[in-house]
């Protein structure tokens, strides 16, 4: 637990009360179930802001839906005892739950009203944080438009109080929105402007360079879409990064045509991803990527196994894999020459093929897919 022992038998004792992370991490060691945790919990506890910690840590520590109870009994609470001082906060923990785990109508609920909630000083960075936090959802939402009115209020909110970081953290939000609808020009201006706002911070000065590469990428100049993915990879700080900027360099090698470099770059990829069991979706964007470069090369075997790789994951279930899903239907065009009159192939191919392309038009997915 990393604590004295001292402390541990205090707690134990009945003289000290554990913080929250402490009380959280040892519910954990011992599998205790968050769902009795969390009945002891409120039986134990009435004060709004010790709530408000306990479903802080349980988020930190990923028990969502235990940190969504709680959240909603410290909302509860607060409204019973007629206190607004906690109301931002709660209404912020609410919607980062509910975010997380994929909620988003709930989530933009929730974040809306921490936007009303801090209006009373437009000074604050709370007042820019909720902003913020509104753009990503409704980006996650498909409300564009609205979503760059959010970032841009929020923009506004950091830049009276000079908080150059959240300035880098909304401009690379904006950055992938507009990229992602294919306004590249845009994209790469946000990109570049937080890449200086990120120099002290490794992980998030990866993600912004990684950006400028695939603006530069989706403009077609490919040099300095190496010149950035080569930058990546010098300042990615973990493997698991180096494995998603040499993807990006795949792709590069691939467009160029150069096709046993992209290959090689791949390779290399799917390698450190296989060491370090690395999770969808960039992994996934891997296997995609190298079932592009074998079936371009004409290695149908190896490009089917690629990509019945990323089925087998279960990663060709939404709108974000119907790229994925389209070249397993497909196959690269690699079918129509080798597998001649075989009628229960050809309708297998047609159904997939009708399926991918339902889910790309309902997708409201941006040009590079």
């Amino acid at each position: 637990m990393r604590v004295s022992v001292g402390h541990l038998y205090s707690v134990e004792s009945g003289s000290r009360q554990a913080s929250p992370k402490l009380a959280v991490r040892l519910a954990l060691f011992f599998d205790l179930p968050m769902k009795d945790f969390v009945t002891i919990l409120l039986k134990c506890e009435s004060r709004c802001a010790t709530l408000c910690k306990f479903a802080e840590t349980l988020s930190d520590y990923g028990c969502l839906a235990a940190a969504q109870v709680v959240w909603n009994a410290a909302s509860a609470l607060n409204r019973s005892t007629y206190h607004s001082r906690y109301a931002g906060r709660i209404y912020h923990g609410q919607g980062k739950a509910a975010y997380l785990l994929g909620d988003y109508r709930i989530a933009a609920k929730y974040f809306e009203r921490m936007v009303h909630a801090a209006q009373h000083d437009p000074r604050s960075n709370k007042l820019g944080i909720a902003y913020y936090d509104y753009g990503q959802t409704l980006h996650a939402l498909g409300h564009q438009a609205k979503a760059l009115q959010m970032y841009a209020m929020a923009l506004q909110c950091f830049a009276l109080n000079r908080s150059v970081f959240n300035i880098g953290v909304v401009r690379h939000a904006r950055g992938l929105l507009l990229l992602e609808a294919g306004f590249y020009d845009e994209a790469l201006a946000d990109f570049r402007s937080s890449v200086h706002c990120f120099r002290g911070a490794p992980n998030r000065y990866f993600e912004a360079i990684l950006g400028m590469g695939s603006a530069n990428l989706g403009l077609g100049q490919l040099d300095n879409a190496e010149r950035a993915f080569v930058a990546a990879r010098k300042k990615c700080g973990t493997k698991y990064n180096e494995a998603r900027a040499l993807t990006h360099l795949a792709v590069v090698e691939r467009q160029r045509g150069h096709l046993e470099n992209a290959q090689r770059y791949s390779a290399m990829a799917l390698d450190i991803f296989a060491a370090e069991e690395a999770q969808l979706p960039a992994y996934q964007a891997a296997l995609l990527e190298a079932g592009v470069i074998a079936g371009l090369r004409g290695d149908a075997a190896k490009a089917t196994k690629y990509i019945l790789e990323i089925d087998a994951k279960g990663a060709i279930q939404d709108a974000s894999d119907a790229g994925a899903f389209l070249l397993l239907s497909t196959a690269l065009g690699i079918w129509p020459k080798h597998q001649g009159d075989n009628y229960s192939i050809r309708d297998d191919y047609t159904r997939r093929t009708a399926a991918a392309l339902a889910i790309l038009r309902t997708a409201r997915l941006g040009s590079p897919t």
